[in-house]
């Protein structure tokens, strides 16, 4: 089952993606998936889940 963050970084994923043109949305989750491992990193001492998350969202949950 997948955590209630994970469903939510998906949703905002996909919504980015509608509301940006494709090259304004990568960098969008660029900037954010940096964000997210950093902050991730410095609360956890370990690489961030969401690059999983992140890897999943650029090729579309496949």
């Amino acid at each position: 089952m997948k955590s209630r963050f994970e469903r939510r970084i998906r949703l905002w994923a996909r919504y980015t993606q509608a509301l940006f043109n494709p090259g304004t949305a990568r960098q969008v989750h660029e900037v954010a998936r940096g964000i997210a491992r950093n902050l991730y990193r410095g609360h956890c001492g370990q690489p961030a889940a969401c690059d999983l998350v992140a890897s999943e969202v650029a090729h579309d949950g496949r």
